[in-house]
């Protein structure tokens, strides 16, 4: 048998900027990552409902709410978040 093939890390891009998120996804992709880009915590937390990720990068500032809004409901106990254990 040969060796397994593993899927590439995924990335989620949370900003509201929408054409710096998209740039961003695609230098992430062209270095082997999955990437995908939303604008704003309320669809970054129904992405990760059903999208398990490596990793998130998050703006700070956004309308409504912001990165640290983002970060603090990851970290809801029984909120799946990625881990860095």
């Amino acid at each position: 048998m040969g060796p397994r093939a593993t899927s590439p890390p995924s990335i989620l891009i949370v900003d509201d900027e929408k054409r710096l998120a998209e740039v961003l996804a695609v230098g992430l992709e062209v270095r082997g990552f999955r990437a995908a880009f939303v604008d704003s915590v309320a669809d970054a937390l129904a992405y990760l409902e059903s999208h398990p990720v490596s990793l998130v990068i998050t703006d700070l500032r956004m309308p409504k709410q912001g990165g640290r809004e983002l970060l603090a409901q990851l970290h809801r106990p029984g909120q799946a978040c990625p881990s860095s254990s």
